[in-house]
Order: C-alpha cells, then structure tokens, then sequence
C-alpha cells in the first residue's frame, strides 16, 4: 500500500505515515528527472517543440512528430474515458 498506517486522532483528524519504500522510490524518480536525466533544463529544442504546440494547438504546420502530437494529447483524453 501506499501509505503503511492510517491512525485516527481525536483533535487534529487522521494522521497519515508513508511507506518507506514508496517514499524512496518517489526521491529517487524526482532525484533522477530533477538531476541526471539527459538533456538540459530548458534546452532550446524542447522549448521550440512547446512553442509549436502554443501557437499551432492542431498541428497544422506538421513541425511535430504526429505520434507525439496524439500521445500528447491522449493524454487529456484517456483521463476522461476511464473516469466513466
């Protein structure tokens, strides 16, 4: 489970203790993205991709990959679907 004990406390409300494991697991995802993933922060290239999608929302221009172009936006649908 994600968290290992939820307790109740009478005056402050429920008091919630994180898995060890899960909690390590998240630091070293954050520590990895955050650090020593590829690429740089704000690297030109990324910033030109987000920039096609601000001013061109339907891909009209064909700058972008189209694979990334649907993933991007299943990605607000798929939430959607599954919530039904």
């Amino acid at each position: 489970e994600l968290f290992a004990a939820v307790e109740e406390n009478d005056a402050s409300g429920p008091t919630v203790t994180p898995n060890p494991l899960y909690l390590a697991l998240w630091v070293a995802f954050l520590g990895y993205g955050v650090f020593l993933s590829p690429g740089e922060m704000l690297d030109s290239s990324d910033t030109n991709i987000i920039q096609s999608f601000i001013e061109d929302p339907t891909n009209g221009s064909g700058a972008i990959n189209p694979l990334l172009f649907i993933v991007f936006n299943a990605l607000g649908i798929m939430p959607l679907v599954m919530a039904q």
